[in-house]
């Protein structure tokens, strides 16, 4: 690529032109070309795929850092962000301009300079496949608005040293013989724990012992000393899980009673919903408000839904300073889910390719309070039912009621239009919600959480979306007749066995015991299967034992709400569990009939339990009945 044809696809606007020192209102060709600007675009080959080479280079702060250059530091005042840098003694100043990217093809920044050598800057990279497809060709491209002669002189000498730089770096960027992309390297120095801190680390993993396994510890204090800060600024479990090959559940639960040593801290974190970015990091369960907002992202949210929380980890200062160092925005590398974001001028039309994965998307722009679904269908579907290939949308449109949603096949066109008075921004981000985070919804099912934290509850009046929740109740048939009868010492060694069994076969499965009502059991499991596990094994337990009980399965939304008991669940699905209790016999397990034609419930309870006896729950509110399913464990075979 040359640099009159990426000009000519990408050419300076009058809005950035209007940065130039010289302050012209309009400029004239002939007068642009006797002062442009100081251009530089390099072409490199990489051996990378295309996505392997993004993965690496829209991660700019991390290439920066690689790159050698200084350390940045960055502000937000009402959505906008401010930088800050000292690079070979100029002190730069700049407001940072919105990135736009398109995922896998391009990435572009700009920046409008207060002080430093130039007044505006903008940057973009390019890929696109080489001539294999395990290498990528890499055009990097510069273009500043020199500040004065000496500013010029300054960025011509630096940008000579930063082809050197890119040089060096993309030339040693390559597949491992594994077949893993490297991470770029990192030009700081490696950290280790002194020795004060190494002994506080061996008291904490014997106060541990037994409780969290010995080889977890070694290999997460391995990994808090050994990782770099970006990496342990805020400590995603299920991250972790994936770099240490250990099970989720055994992460989340050592950093549990790790916190509890005081190795770590927990945070409740306020997660946008659009650009998924921390708007604030709590201390406690208590601190959550009901409202937050997003200045960059121009929306209020409820900071209760069930996808505006995600809960992190950070390292206790006694154990390793953690700073958060700066080497770029990297705007596209911190909202991975967005895989468009493009600028659009009033009364501009765009047109790009959409080379997206088959799947379901969200078109939306900032600020605008509505969104349209696009479903992204791939060449066999689109053979099976004809389907555009361009799509075509008026970003004011979101501005007002939406009627459905879009469908494309891909590749295909996207044709953006700005009819508005105003610059938009337009984004396509991924529809699914993320699976990498730990949410409250799975947190209050440990009863490890509820166990060291049984301090933490919502604030009065609060109602937390937890999503669908897997819940089950058990309780003992005859209890009050054996309070009578044997007298109170007897009938409170049943229950203390059924809640003894019902605690460890809860805990065993993965879940937690949300709190027990008179002789009753309510607890939380992760899965439908973990459900009906724990279910049998605590029926089982029961079957040649005086005392009988009954347990309800069901699953559905939940709101956590913070009652006498501490972090409660309440809703019509809790409700409903309570009800189907009450209709079912001794010795039952029941549950909604939908429910227990689910395949995965099937595969447990068809060769466990005898056939269901299906009947009809009646409620008093509403005409519509509620169809359950019961069934018994099938009696152990003698001899």
């Amino acid at each position: 690529m040359k640099l009159n044809e990426l000009l000519e696809r990408y050419p300076w606007s009058e809005e950035w032109k209007r940065h130039h020192p010289k302050k012209i209102e309009h400029w004239k060709p002939e007068l642009w070309k006797r002062i442009r600007p100081l251009e530089n675009l390099w072409s490199f080959r990489v051996d990378l795929s295309v996505d392997d080479l993004w993965s690496q280079i829209s991660d700019t702060s991390k290439t920066n850092r690689a790159l050698g250059l200084p350390e940045m530091s960055f502000v937000e005042e009402d959505g906008v962000l401010f930088g800050r840098s000292n690079n070979a003694g100029w002190v730069m100043e700049w407001e940072d301009i919105p990135w736009e990217w398109l995922y896998g093809k391009e990435l572009s920044n700009a920046r409008i300079y207060s002080r430093g050598p130039a007044s505006f800057v903008r940057a973009r990279y390019l890929i696109e496949e080489a001539d294999t497809a395990s290498s990528s060709m890499l055009h990097i491209y510069f273009g500043w608005i020199p500040r004065n002669l000496t500013g010029r002189l300054f960025l011509k000498l630096g940008m000579l040293a930063m082809k050197s730089r890119y040089t060096a770096l993309l030339s040693n960027l390559k597949k491992t013989e594994q077949g893993s992309a490297p991470s770029l390297p990192s030009p700081t120095a490696e950290f280790r724990f002194e020795d004060t801190v190494r002994s506080r680390i061996e008291n904490i993993k014997k106060r541990l012992a037994g409780i969290v396994p010995s080889t977890l510890l070694n290999d997460l204090f391995d990994y808090f000393e050994k990782s770099s800060e970006d990496e342990l600024d805020r400590i995603r479990p299920y991250t972790v899980a994936e770099r240490l090959h250990s099970p989720p559940d055994a992460i989340v639960r050592a950093m549990l009673h790790l916190t509890r040593q005081g190795a770590l801290t927990l945070s409740w974190d306020v997660i946008c919903p659009h650009c998924r970015g921390v708007r604030d990091s709590l201390p406690g369960l208590g601190d959550i408000p009901e409202k937050a907002s997003c200045d960059v992202c121009v929306i209020d949210f409820d900071a209760t839904s069930y996808d505006a929380l995600e809960i992190t980890f950070h390292l206790h200062p006694s154990i390793r300073t953690v700073q958060k160092r700066f080497y770029c925005s990297a705007e596209p590398a911190r909202k991975p889910h967005i895989l468009l974001q493009t600028t659009v001028a009033p009364s501009e039309q765009k047109t790009m390719e959409l080379n997206l994965s088959p799947a379901r998307y969200r078109m939306r722009g900032i600020g605008l309070p509505k969104t349209i679904t696009l479903q992204a269908k791939g060449v066999d579907a689109a053979a099976l039912d004809p389907i555009e290939t361009e799509v075509r949308v008026d970003i004011t449109s979101l501005e007002g009621q939406i009627n459905g949603g879009l469908t494309v096949r891909v590749p295909g066109i996207l044709s953006l239009v700005n009819s508005s008075k105003r610059r938009q921004v337009f984004v396509i981000d991924r529809a699914e919600e993320r699976d990498d985070i730990l949410r409250p919804a799975a947190l209050f099912r440990y009863q490890d959480f509820r166990d060291l934290f049984s301090e933490e509850a919502l604030k009065p009046g609060l109602q937390l979306d937890i999503g669908t929740q897997y819940l089950l109740m058990t309780d003992l048939v005859g209890s009050t007749r054996l309070y009578d009868t044997q007298g109170d010492a007897a009938a409170f060694r049943s229950v203390k066995q059924h809640f003894e069994i019902g605690f460890a076969e809860v805990k065993k499965n993965g879940g937690a015991v949300v709190k027990t009502i008179g002789d009753a059991l309510f607890a939380v499991l992760p899965s439908a299967t973990a459900l009906v596990t724990t279910a049998l094994a605590i029926q089982k337990a029961f079957q040649n034992q005086p005392l009988k009980l009954r347990i309800a399965l069901q699953s559905g939304p939940v709101l956590a709400v913070n009652l006498n008991t501490g972090i409660d669940y309440f809703g019509n699905t809790v409700n409903l569990l309570a009800k189907l209790e009450g209709a079912l016999e001794s010795g039952e397990i029941g549950m909604p009939a939908s429910m227990y034609e689910s395949p995965e419930i099937r595969r447990v309870l068809d060769d466990q339990t005898t056939a269901p006896t299906f009947r009809e729950l009646r409620f008093s509110w509403k005409q519509e009945g509620l169809r359950i399913a019961a069934v018994r464990p099938l009696l152990p075979m003698n001899g």
